[in-house]
């Protein structure tokens, strides 16, 4: 695995914050900063930036505010109101765009908050659901619904409702299209069994497409000392103590954790409740008392689980289709004789399991707002055009150094003023490495630099047992997840979102972390053998201490949508 791709792949990919130096004052605009380096474009690039029809003359301008990522170092002279976008911006389209500050993303709520009550907003930014609701109470923000029919790009409306109506939903108030759904990836991360299938061949064991066989093979990589050690030092499925790990597994017996469903009536339920999770809880508590389950899940952490995985004591894991990389692709450097199969999720009956998935935004900056009274609201569907065109579309090695990823350590790409993330950017990319490889197409024309890059890692595994693109095989290739999991998921729609997508009721904010506290710490005390009946008095507890009005809640907000 290249340094360029595991890095993109993680910054890209992960929900997580991200943390760097804060530049908490104004950034002054860098039109005095050199541009040497634009008189030394390739050829490519400034036919790339050859004025668009109707570029502004005198440029149009707007402002934002930004997260600082870590992982972007200017060229000398540059800055983050001077660099390879903003000078794009500005020659392409004539649209100056000037960001006033950036902070590290576990400060940016923070700072948005202190914005929002000193009153004096940029033009554009990315904004929380609680946000974007006091916004909207206060009459801040500018109606996006005329604008968007009239101006957004045909593939940035399909980028905004390719991975399901609930992004544009939430940004949907009263009928009137309130703010730019922050999109990213959901689906595609739907969970994924993952399997030793050198384990299952060694042993004798069953595939593990049903709950039945799923435990036949938990039992059996506990018991019958599948990594040949003599001693019982496996087990046969891996948890953490968060119990982040055990989402498929309730899937399978359909049953999902803390989102909100209906109960068929109309009514929005609380899914931790339900029935389903009861039984579910019970398989989990028989697995443990049999051995099944790690004794010590309740101390370890996800660097834990992954060290259990890569050390050959687990052969079964829940995780996504990224996990192919890391831990799976760290595995089989640990053990070249594993072999890692995904499965798509064993139920526990006829009817085929769903994955829970989000809700498919950018946690903690789900929407784009603009603010009331901006003149030159096209400009921002503009730069997120140029966006798309630019990081999803191009195929030119040059453009892509120089907007994108120009040496393994730098990525380029972050510094655009506005983005939304593809839904199915890495299905699509898998579709096409698959079809190049089974037709045995030398055709590359048609893939990214990226695509490009993960098709050579992956032929270097099928072709010559490179170590290295073993992963990316995992992940992309014509067996692994993307094509065996991800891409069936995809194709029935198979999938489960929560039906609460609003800011967090009065409620919720009181209540829900000591509710929630409360549901990990019965759940786990379950698994290790607490009586199963603790579930029904968890569930008066829960209603108890705030569930009930919680509940109220939700389904006031649900009725007035």
């Amino acid at each position: 695995m290249t340094p360029r791709m595991h890095r993109r792949r993680l910054l890209e990919l992960s929900a997580a914050g991200v943390a760097g130096i804060a530049m908490t004052g104004a950034i002054a605009p860098g039109a005095g900063a050199s541009r040497a380096q634009d008189d030394e474009l390739d050829p490519d690039v400034q036919a790339y930036l050859e004025p668009a029809e109707g570029k502004h003359d005198p440029p149009n301008a707007l402002s934002t505010v930004a997260v600082a990522f870590p992982t972007v170092s200017y060229d000398e002279g540059d800055d983050i109101n001077n660099n390879p976008w903003t000078r794009a911006y500005e020659q392409k389209y004539g649209i100056d765009v000037e960001t006033q500050w950036a902070v590290p993303g576990d400060q940016y709520a923070q700072r948005v908050n202190l914005m929002l009550t000193s009153g004096e907003l940029p033009d554009y930014f990315a904004v929380s659901d609680e946000q974007f609701k006091e916004l909207a109470d206060n009459d801040a923000l500018e109606d996006l619904t005329d604008v968007y029919e009239a101006s957004a790009s045909d593939r940035i409306k399909e980028m905004v409702t390719s991975g399901g109506d609930i992004p544009i939903q939430s940004a949907t108030l009263d009928g009137r299209l309130m703010a730019i759904p922050n999109v990213t990836v959901a689906k595609e991360g739907a969970s994924v069994l993952w399997v030793r299938g050198d384990w299952l061949e060694a042993l004798g064991l069953p595939e593990p497409t049903t709950m039945e066989t799923l435990l036949q093979v938990a039992d059996g990589f506990a018991s019958q000392d599948p990594n040949g050690s003599g001693s019982a030092d496996t087990f046969g499925i891996s948890l953490d103590k968060d119990l982040n790990s055990i989402e498929g597994f309730l899937n399978g017996h359909h049953a999902y954790s803390r989102i909100w469903l209906d109960d068929g009536s109309g009514q929005l339920v609380y899914s931790s409740i339900q029935p389903e999770m009861k039984t579910a809880l019970g398989q989990l508590q028989q697995m443990y008392e049999a051995g099944q389950i790690d004794r010590e899940f309740g101390a370890k952490g996800g660097t834990e689980v992954w060290e259990d995985l890569i050390s050959g004591r687990s052969g079964l894991w829940y995780g996504s289709v990224y996990s192919g990389v890391v831990p799976i692709g760290d595995a089989k450097r640990t053990d070249e004789s594993s072999d890692w199969i995904p499965y798509q999720i064993p139920s526990v009956d006829e009817a085929p399991a769903t994955p829970k998935v989000g809700a498919g935004l950018t946690n903690g900056r789900e929407q784009w707002v603009v603010r009331k009274g901006v003149e030159n609201v096209a400009d921002i569907f503009t730069l997120i055009d140029f966006w798309i065109e630019t990081f999803y579309e191009n195929t030119n090695d040059p453009i892509y150094r120089h907007f994108v990823q120009p040496t393994p350590d730098r990525a380029v790409w972050q510094m655009n003023s506005i983005q939304l993330v593809k839904p199915y950017k890495n299905l699509e990319q898998s579709n096409a490495i698959v079809e190049i490889i089974e037709t045995g197409s030398d055709d590359t024309s048609g893939l990214t630099a990226e695509g490009r890059d993960n098709l050579a890692l992956i032929q270097s595994w099928l072709d010559d047992g490179n170590i290295d693109g073993y992963g990316w095989d995992r992940c992309y290739g014509p067996t692994g997840a993307m094509q065996r999991v991800i891409r069936p998921y995809v194709d029935e729609d198979r999938f489960i979102q929560s039906q609460f997508y609003g800011a967090a009721t009065p409620a919720m904010v009181s209540r829900q972390a000591t509710l929630e506290a409360l549901e990990l710490e019965t759940f786990t005390k379950i698994i290790q053998g607490e009586s199963i009946d603790e579930f029904d008095a968890f569930v008066d507890t829960w209603m108890s201490l705030g569930g009930e009005e919680i509940t109220a809640e939700v389904n006031e907000w649900a009725a007035n949508r």
